[in-house]
């Protein structure tokens, strides 16, 4: 009885086991769904859902004709993707919070050399598309690079403890589409925890259990990596709080919503082909010649017409500025969801760069309020970054034990003409928000302090008083003599 039981517990674990595979394997297909829209290779997804939905009307044939993409989850997503829009600096402090300028001053020319600025720009792209979005340091070509690892190549082993969290991050390698002398390989993949990077066979069919093997193969030996990390060095990037799965549940609603539109575009251009003047003959034979215009032509013949005969062009109404009205509010509403303004939907030409600024206000704030959930990631990638660099000795600089990082983000800027600054600093004073003594340390670019830029409006207000007293009339007193 007590084998039945555990053969029982067995079967009903293994189930588990292939059910939880199947389920990460469709999560890895809704990425990858996402990541080919986004990279514009919508032709599959978009006939198919064409296939589904206009089946039983008969025309999907020449439907597909006309398939188009208006692009409009990688124009949003690149649109609104703006923590990084410029540029972030690391710090590198001691224990006290003291910033050490040698290694601070190493590490940065560590992420200069790895292009830190485009990759936490796409980094920002990506985490806006799939909401989970990885970076890997490893070393390359004599420096430290760092990969970007996106949810349909990965995958993770759970913490017991810890539902958001992973044991070990799975990526693969093995697929190399470019490659076209050697043959590519799905089932390479990379494992990696806080003792280091090696490389793995996953073996089994996909949605199946799998087994995680050691690889023993030669060819890529030189992967393998020792070093000690302070953190698993999949750094996993998000812009919400995981709060019951390490991965995001669920597909970015955009990705769908930019097929939908797409085949809306695509019903468009086959009624614009539809639009084109028609040549319909009325009474007329169908091996009657038609020498000029259309050679081609819808015919009703004789016996409906009575004897009558008559060439003509039909427009037909397909109703196309409505059609592409419709688009037109789809794609603004959607954009507007998104943060971007009225001004930055219709294209409205910005006449100055503090008009500009002004345009991209609310998406500006609202990227402001993104930057919390990248200062973590941020910090744990550059300390195993620190931790890379000492392991493997000249790619970039030795650190010392016990460091820290600060991340400070860069403000956005706006050009300014001397004549606009003036206008908007009155405005300021008008309403109260601002006074001579603020505007006085702006114009000085921030280098007076307080009580300097008092002195010197104090010392403004007398000199001014001073010419007014000299410049007045001066009055003689009438007298009253005769």
């Amino acid at each position: 009885m007590i084998y039945t039981n555990n053969t029982a517990k067995e079967v009903i674990k293994a189930s588990q086991i292939t059910a939880k595979w199947q389920c990460d394997s469709d999560r890895r297909q809704l990425a990858a769904f996402a990541y080919d829209m986004y990279n514009g290779l919508y032709q599959e997804y978009l006939n198919e859902k064409i296939d589904q939905d206009v089946d039983s009307q008969g025309d999907e044939s020449e439907l597909k004709t006309c398939i188009d993409s208006a692009d409009m989850l990688a124009n949003i997503t690149k649109d609104i993707s703006l923590v990084f829009a410029e540029p972030f600096e690391v710090s590198v402090v001691d224990k006290s919070g003291e910033v050490k300028d040698d290694q601070t001053a190493a590490l940065n020319e560590i992420l200069k050399k790895a292009n830190k600025d485009v990759v936490a720009t796409e980094i920002n792209r990506l985490t806006n598309l799939f909401f989970d979005m990885t970076a890997i340091p490893v070393t390359r070509n004599g420096k430290i690079e760092i990969d970007l690892i996106t949810p349909n190549r990965s995958f993770i082993t759970g913490n017991m403890y810890d539902q958001t969290n992973a044991d070990k991050f799975y990526y693969q390698i093995g697929e190399m589409p470019n490659d076209q002398k050697n043959n590519s390989r799905s089932d390479i993949y990379m494992e990696c925890d806080t003792e280091g990077k090696r490389l793995v066979i996953i073996s089994g069919a996909e949605g199946k259990e799998r087994k995680i093997l050691p690889y023993t193969d030669a060819e890529y030996a030189d992967f393998e990596d020792t070093t000690k990390y302070p953190f698993n060095p999949a750094t996993t990037f998000r812009n919400y709080l995981n709060i019951s799965s390490y991965w995001h549940t669920g597909l970015n609603p955009l990705v769908s919503k930019s097929l939908t539109h797409d085949q809306r575009l695509t019903e468009y251009n086959l009624a614009k082909v539809y639009q084109q003047p028609l040549l319909v003959s009325y009474g007329l034979s169908d091996d009657q010649k038609i020498t000029i215009g259309h050679k081609s032509r819808v015919n009703v013949p004789p016996n409906a017409m009575q004897g009558k005969q008559d060439v003509q062009y039909v427009t037909p109404d397909q109703k196309l500025l409505d059609l592409m009205k419709t688009l037109e509010t789809d794609s603004k509403e959607t954009k507007l969801a998104h943060h971007m303004s009225e001004s930055m939907v219709t294209g409205t030409t910005a006449t100055s760069g503090y008009q500009l600024w002004l345009q991209k206000a609310e998406l500006l704030h609202w990227n402001q309020s993104q930057r919390k959930y990248y200062t973590e990631p941020l910090r744990q990638l550059c300390l195993n970054i620190m931790a890379l660099s000492n392991q493997y000795k000249g790619l970039g600089g030795s650190f010392s034990e016990g460091l820290d990082v600060q991340i400070q983000y860069g403000d956005q800027k706006f050009i300014e003409t001397p004549d606009e600054r003036i206008k908007r600093q009155a405005q300021e004073m008008m309403s109260g928000t601002r006074n001579l003594v603020d505007i006085e340390i702006e114009n000085s670019g921030g280098t007076l302090e307080r009580e300097d830029a008092l002195k010197i409006v104090m010392d403004r207000v007398k000199e001014k008083r001073d010419i007014s007293a000299l410049n007045a009339p001066a009055f003689e007193v009438a007298s009253t003599e005769e």
